[in-house]
């Protein structure tokens, strides 16, 4: 089940793992943690984070020969847009 549903953030894996009544090694719910784990321990691939034509923040701050942390400024400011993708990370068009 988890690799058909690979591309979903690992919150609603999580939701849907445990509403299918799966639950982790251990005997726990999933989790944000769990599914993390389950994806690395078992090569579930992560979803894209990146739609097309968007960059990352290390992306960019390489292409502009700037810092990481002058690029979230300028998002942080309002000077750059920019959207939360999955696992709250930025992803700039």
């Amino acid at each position: 089940m988890a690799r058909r549903l690979a591309n979903l953030p690992n919150a609603e894996l999580a939701r849907r793992l445990n509403a299918a009544g799966y639950a982790t090694g251990a005997g726990r719910r999933f989790d944000n943690d769990a599914v993390a784990s389950m994806r690395h321990y078992h090569q579930v691939p992560q979803p894209d984070l990146l739609k097309d034509g968007e960059l990352t923040v290390a992306e960019v701050a390489r292409r502009l020969g700037i810092g990481h942390g002058s690029v979230i400024y300028w998002i942080a400011r309002g000077w750059l847009s920019a959207r939360r993708g999955l696992n709250d990370q930025w992803c700039v068009p």
